[in-house]
């Protein structure tokens, strides 16, 4: 990345937004946990695809990270790493990749979508010429999706401040203990 900045290039990342719960939390659990790699970069996409999320908390967690995002990335509408042995992730329909499209366009100037072959496959594509980019409404779990960031980012939390933690509660215990009689 330091030759490529050197060169006067810009260097971009897709990181899935949990990372950014992970960074306020000062925590790597999830890195661990899940092999997530915290690159900093000059430009980074947030892979939003509501393929890996479906019903109606994915277009909500789309909505409750929207303000955040630098870029918005939505998907999958097919196509992309073929691994053998890993399940092929289903693709959204029309309807599911336009809400999509209008939610990320809500917050976001720059919108990239996993991925082209797949939107030529299902002809998205042509369908996006004459794209009708208005009408996004808050999905009706975006609460819910807030809730659910909130309690990530305290079980980051105390996973990266694990000794504050219960240094605090032995101390609690302790001053309840010495009050009685």
């Amino acid at each position: 990345m330091e030759r490529i900045c050197g060169d006067g290039w810009t260097v971009e990342n897709y990181q899935f937004p949990l990372l950014a719960e992970e960074r306020r939390a000062g925590s790597t659990l999830l890195q661990r946990l899940l092999g997530l790699v915290d690159v900093r970069t000059d430009r980074e996409v947030w892979m939003l695809y509501n393929s890996f999320l479906p019903g109606p908390l994915g277009p909500a967690l789309l909505w409750s990270y929207g303000p955040e995002a630098q870029d918005i990335a939505v998907g999958t509408t097919g196509g992309g790493p073929d691994v053998p042995g890993h399940p092929q992730m289903p693709y959204l329909s029309w309807e599911q990749f336009a809400r999509d499209l209008r939610l990320a366009r809500h917050w976001s100037d720059t919108i990239v979508v996993h991925s082209l072959e797949g939107c030529v496959w299902h002809g998205y594509l042509s369908r996006l010429r004459g794209f009708d980019w208005s009408g996004a409404q808050p999905p009706r779990l975006v609460s819910l999706a807030g809730g659910l960031r909130a309690a990530l980012q305290v079980t980051l939390w105390a996973s990266a401040h694990s000794f504050l933690l219960t240094t605090g509660t032995l101390a609690l215990i302790l001053s309840r203990g010495s009050r009685r009689p």
